[in-house]
């Protein structure tokens, strides 16, 4: 219940640090899906089609893997 709650607020803060030019996601939703539940909050995540939740894991991890090389 805790991330469920943390979920949104860290998705506005990432959204907010995008909006000012600090961070460059793509998509700050999964980015905090990710923060606060690693990749299963993603695969566990029934409303989301499962060839859709890879592909945000995927690509979330070379935006970021591309973001610190």
């Amino acid at each position: 219940k805790t991330c469920a709650k943390l979920q949104p607020i860290v998705a506005d803060l990432l959204t907010a640090a995008k909006k000012r030019g600090e961070i460059r996601l793509k998509d700050p939703e999964t980015a905090a899906s990710f923060c606060v539940y690693g990749q299963l909050g993603i695969l566990l995540d029934q409303s989301i089609p499962a060839k859709e939740r890879v592909r945000r894991i995927r690509g979330f991890l070379l935006e970021w893997i591309e973001g610190i090389s």
